[in-house]
């Protein structure tokens, strides 16, 4: 089985030029496009795994797994990140600030109007994706799969496959001549991952139930404490089928050193620190920077985002709001907050600018049942009269919730919601929130922002994974 090397041609100069341009810890929403692991899975700090970058970024890896498509440029926010990527190449890890990035797929030497393939794409602080082009060039698209990049027991690996070839059925993967490891696989979903001892392993990929063998595997060997992505690629009508594997190793880390508390349920810091995200929910303010002890923690943060989870020592510390570029001692919030090891919180700046004051909400980050995720309404919006939050034209879930109270969480099984916002007491409905999506595995706080009396009431939904449940 052959590994292929990344191809970086200009990579370095033009990541530099594209980080400095998007630094901003702006972050705005939830990756709805993660794959496997699910969600709620301790998948660790990428950037601590692999090395690279630093607090507050993800990392991603870009895959050319068309077939038929051409050499590839690839921009990240509308400047060049990765020049003349071939089919069965891919770029390699890079660290990117947490938030929402415009991806763009041009055949190499085309300027980015013309991509294939124009995307928005969301990453989390601290979580790894593989960005993969897929399909033929005709319908090619973008598939995005979330790396488990979290410790491994002592002396294991971690692997995983990733069905890419447009024109094949499902398949299994087994060990050669044996039993199935992983059945049914269809494309372009990837299979959970297996944590395995490190060695050398014979498989085949097989069509789906039966012992035809599509591809095999033979002396796959997979190193300890390295997670490994074997991306099934090509076309199966002209027997062009190969593996492309991915080799991630993992920095410093087997599982005895895992944190526990709310790092160990967000993947970031270490035992004795809090977790902290900072939302900006005072609707008439400016863009603002947060200053932690003093120091410039997050910049530019504007209404309606929120920072992303961060580590924090625990203890007491001084927080200071500033209109973005002024001076911390023109603060328009200068408070201390004490924080417990362990312990999440979310921090937010509320009320309009003349009474602006910051509210801090502890956040639930326990496991979940199997199967259900958790979700509470925050009410931070300063001219809204308390609410009821029901089920679109039935029962009411949250009754008179008022500014700037949170309800207590709800713990449901996960899937997808109608829900309103009403004047408590009343069926008339100040914010309809149809098609709300609640993973299994994931905590929300849904903060109702902006005001009543000029219309820009809205909903900030701010995702976190919860513990992973003793098995």
């Amino acid at each position: 089985m052959t590994v292929r090397p990344s191809r970086r041609s200009g990579l370095g100069t033009a990541l530099l030029l594209v980080l400095t341009l998007m630094m901003t810890f702006a972050a705005r929403g939830a990756a709805a496009q993660d794959a496997s692991p699910a969600a709620g899975a301790d998948m660790g700090v990428c950037t601590a795994a692999l090395g690279i970058g630093g607090d507050g970024d993800a990392c991603i890896n870009v895959v050319h797994a068309s077939p038929d498509a051409p050499n590839v440029d690839i921009y990240l926010d509308g400047q060049l990140a990765l020049s003349n990527l071939a089919f069965g190449w891919y770029g390699g890890w890079v660290a990117v600030p947490a938030g929402d990035h415009q991806v763009q797929v041009a055949a190499t030497g085309s300027a980015p109007d013309t991509a294939v393939i124009d995307t928005t794409v969301t990453v989390e602080a601290g979580a790894a994706y593989h960005i993969a082009a897929t399909g033929f060039l005709a319908e090619i698209t973008p598939q995005i799969y979330r790396a488990d990049l979290g410790p491994i027991d002592e002396g294991n690996a971690r692997v995983r496959v990733v069905h890419t070839v447009p024109d094949a059925p499902a398949v299994d993967v087994a060990v050669t001549g044996g039993d199935v490891l992983v059945p049914g696989l269809t494309f372009p979903e990837a299979s959970e991952y297996l944590e395995v001892p490190a060695g050398s392993y014979d498989l085949e990929v097989r069509l789906a139930g039966t012992t035809d063998v599509a591809l095999p595997l033979p002396g796959v060997a997979l190193d300890a404490s390295t997670v490994y992505e074997v991306f099934a690629i090509g076309t199966a009508a002209n027997g062009a089928l190969a593996a492309l594997v991915i080799p991630s190793p993992i920095v410093g880390g087997v599982a005895d050193s895992a944190p526990t508390g709310c790092t160990a349920a967000l993947g970031i810091g270490a035992d004795g620190d809090a977790c902290v995200n900072v939302v900006h929910a005072s609707p008439d303010a400016p863009a603002v920077d947060v200053y932690v002890d003093g120091q410039l923690a997050f910049e530019g943060l504007e209404f309606g985002a929120f920072s992303g989870w961060v580590p924090v020592p625990a203890g007491d510390h001084h927080v200071q709001v500033t209109a973005v570029g002024q001076p911390v001692d023109s603060a328009v919030i200068d408070a201390t907050l004490t924080l417990e090891s362990g312990a999440a919180y979310q921090v937010a700046a509320t009320g309009n600018l003349t009474s602006i004051a910051p509210q801090v909400y502890p956040v639930d980050l326990t496991a979940v049942e199997q199967g259900n995720a958790r979700v509470r309404v925050i009410h931070t919006s300063p001219d809204a009269p308390a609410v009821d939050v029901a089920v679109s034209g039935g029962d009411v879930l949250i009754a008179g919730l008022e500014f700037p109270n949170a309800s207590d969480m709800l713990e449901v099984p996960a899937g997808t919601y109608d829900l309103e916002v009403r004047a408590a007491g009343s069926t008339d409905v100040a914010l309809a929130l149809p098609g709300v999506v609640l993973e299994a595995g994931m905590s929300y706080d849904v903060f109702a922002i902006g005001q009543l009396g000029d219309g820009s009431l809205t909903v900030l939904v701010v995702p976190s994974m919860t513990a992973t449940p003793a098995s």
